[in-house]
């Protein structure tokens, strides 16, 4: 029975119009959501959102392909036919229905899978929130239902069409909502962090929004040919069931409104339980949460590079921890930033720039900011950071210095290492206290 159900569904796949399209709709949507698991670090969280945004695409698309499988046997004139056999138009059609499903759930599983290559390398922490997976496998599967429903009642050319852009039309307005009604689709407007995972989570609640969906679809489709009692008594049963699941979710607005209003800092929860943080080999230990361990021998290459350029200072420190919540108290020569999860590349990138400030202008003047600016600046140059000089700002990838001398830095930068090295050396005192003013730099 197992082999003979296998081999109609086979068939059905292969007779389908669309099954390469969906391969297409596959690579192309995974290429697009690879840009969002592209960071140097990334976490489970951030795939599984990604991999759930594919449905904005993959959702009316397998909706759209249903609904032009369904209106098959009228364009091929053979529904008058059909009609006298002895099976019912649901047996008829169902493993028609199926191939189209089966082939929406491949191309989801297909993306999910590229999406897991494209970032296994540099993916950290907790892991896949397949609650939120559960839930757009089951919004494919409605998408399926529905757009076969509507092809099996109006078996038009036009319908697939019109359920391909009904259903995006639906789905953009419901995402755009504010408060409630973005979770009446599989793409809520949801905010993540590798602590705490997905918040809003209404997971339970669109559960069973969906398994009424789903029950509610196959209902219709066998409606379409036979209203029976029993199929409007499940008609019955499956809108209750979808009434109260979204009551459940009505009835969480003001949780996911005030979720909505805090501030991405007021989810950063601190990791709960204790860990080990990861640690760097070079001649400054730079140490990290576990969860951001890809971006470690980065993190390390960069502070010793900065460090080196600086020199030998009393406040330089043994130790970096980068961590996404602080202590309190610091350890004798240890310096601690935070490395939060919402963007771990930026706060390394600020890390840098707050301890050379601190190492090289500790106090400043007026009259010596520009100067002080400028030495920064050609100190992180020399680090390695991509600082480019405009309009006396100094930009390193959104974190912007100023007021800067561009002429100065450019001669700075354009000394040999030894030479600008010893000339940090003889007047770093001068630096440090702030007396040094844009005319003491070279060439002066």
């Amino acid at each position: 029975m197992i082999e003979s159900a296998g081999r109609q569904l086979w068939l059905e796949i292969r007779r389908n119009e669309y099954r390469w399209f969906f391969l297409v709709i596959a690579i192309g949507t995974g290429l697009a959501l690879t840009d969002r698991v592209s960071g140097s670090v990334v976490f489970w969280t951030d795939v599984t959102l990604a991999w759930r945004d594919a449905l904005f695409v993959l959702g009316p698309w397998t909706g759209a392909a249903a609904a032009w499988t369904a209106g098959r046997e009228r364009r091929h004139g053979l529904d008058e036919l059909l009609r006298t056999t002895a099976r019912s138009p649901f047996r008829r059609r169902f493993w028609s229905l199926a191939a189209v499903m089966a082939l929406g759930l491949l191309a989801f599983g297909l993306i999910g899978g590229w999406l897991a290559l494209s970032s296994v390398q540099r993916v950290a922490w907790s892991g896949i929130d397949w609650g939120v997976i559960l839930i757009a496998v089951m919004a494919i599967a409605s998408a399926a239902l529905f757009g076969f429903a509507f092809g099996a009642w109006k078996p038009r050319r036009a319908t697939a069409f019109a359920t391909m852009i009904g259903f995006s039309i639906i789905q953009l307005i419901l995402f755009d909502g504010k408060g409630w009604s973005s979770f009446l689709t599989a793409t809520p407007s949801v905010r993540s962090s590798p602590w705490s995972g997905v918040s809003p989570n209404l997971t339970g609640e669109q559960f069973f929004l969906f398994a009424g969906l789903i029950a509610l679809g196959l209902t219709l489709i066998a409606a379409v040919d036979d209203c029976g009692w029993l199929n409007r008594g499940a008609l019955a049963v499956s809108a209750i069931v979808i009434v109260i699941a979204v009551s459940a979710v009505i009835g969480q607005d003001d949780a996911i409104r005030a979720e909505a209003s805090a501030s991405q800092r007021e989810i950063e929860e601190p990791t709960r339980g204790s860990y080990t943080m990861i640690c760097s080999d070079g001649a400054t230990v730079v140490c990290v949460h576990p969860a951001f361990e890809p971006m470690l021998d980065q993190a390390s290459t960069q502070f010793n590079a900065l460090l080196l350029t600086v020199g030998e200072l009393p406040e330089t420190p043994e130790r970096i921890n980068l961590l996404p919540v602080v202590s309190t108290t610091q350890e004798p020569g240890v310096w601690s930033h935070q490395l939060r999860a919402a963007d771990p590349e930026t706060d390394l990138r600020r890390a840098m720039h707050d301890l050379a400030r601190e190492l090289i202008a500790p106090a400043s003047t007026a009259s010596g900011a520009i100067a002080q600016n400028t030495i920064l600046a050609s100190v992180l140059l020399e680090a390695g950071r991509p600082v480019v000089c405009a309009s006396d700002e100094a930009m390193d990838s959104g974190v912007v210095i100023t007021p800067v001398s561009c002429d100065s830095l450019k001669h700075l930068t354009s000394m040999e290492p030894s030479e600008r090295s010893a000339w940090l050396t003889n007047n770093m005192s001068a630096i440090r206290s702030g007396t040094i003013i844009l005319d003491d730099l070279p060439p002066s």
